[in-house]
């Protein structure tokens, strides 16, 4: 009994460091001038958490689209709790739908509350972006986007197309992690900002062009 309990304070305590080491790092990036920003916040949804990765769920990406001056806020939904993430979403929409706040919704996709976002429409959500694994087709052979037509704009965003090289660590680590929480899909460490130093800049002009994009979509429509 002793060592199993030694053995499970050994794992908490590595399991500590490691997502405070990750949530310490600190990256330098350039910025770019005259960004176009968005009338909405963009509303970043945390995924299910493990031991092995809950800390600074978005890595650098919130506080790279903050430095260009984008309004960025992060919501953190319950751990692992199918219904309490859910609960928990539907409270904060409700109150953002009564306070007439709205957002830009962003997640990974591995974040089952897309797909319930994306069929049931909040006056509180202005789009929905998927971030990462855009091309995993559903069983209608559709993509993501193209299943709600008519519900909300939806923009799935693809890395498949970069030459990125996540480390080992960071794909053994996160393999891991979707083994304990139980994903249906892989996590795309890409989407999740898990790359290389010089695979950074590929990465963040993507997120950053995507961001302009929700501008201009601000720009354009009234809603």
């Amino acid at each position: 009994m002793a060592s199993v309990l030694l053995l499970v304070l050994v794992i908490s305590t590595l399991s500590f460091c490691f997502n405070w080491w990750r949530s310490r790092q600190e990256l330098t990036f350039e910025l770019r001038a005259n960004c176009l920003l968005t009338r909405h916040p963009l509303l970043f949804l945390t995924g299910r958490r493990s031991l092995l990765y809950f800390a600074n769920y978005w890595n650098w990406i919130p506080k790279y689209l903050r430095a260009h001056g984008y309004e960025v806020r992060t919501l953190a939904l319950p751990w692992r709790s199918a219904k309490a993430r859910m609960d928990y979403l539907k409270l904060f929409l409700k109150t953002a739908d009564q306070r007439r706040v709205r957002f830009h919704v962003i997640a990974d996709a591995t974040c089952p509350e897309l797909d319930w976002l994306a069929e049931n429409p909040h006056h509180s959500v202005v789009t929905i972006s998927r971030l990462g694994k855009a091309h995993r087709e559903t069983r209608e052979g559709l993509h993501f986007r193209d299943l709600y037509p008519k519900r909300c704009a939806i923009y799935d965003i693809d890395f498949f197309g970069m030459r990125t090289r996540p480390s080992k660590l960071w794909r053994l680590s996160m393999l891991v992690h979707d083994s304990l929480v139980g994903h249906e899909i892989a996590s795309d460490v890409v989407a999740l900002g898990l790359v290389e130093h010089q695979d950074l800049p590929n990465v963040q002009a993507t997120v950053l062009n995507h961001a302009i994009s929700l501008a201009e979509r601000d720009l354009k429509c009234s809603d």
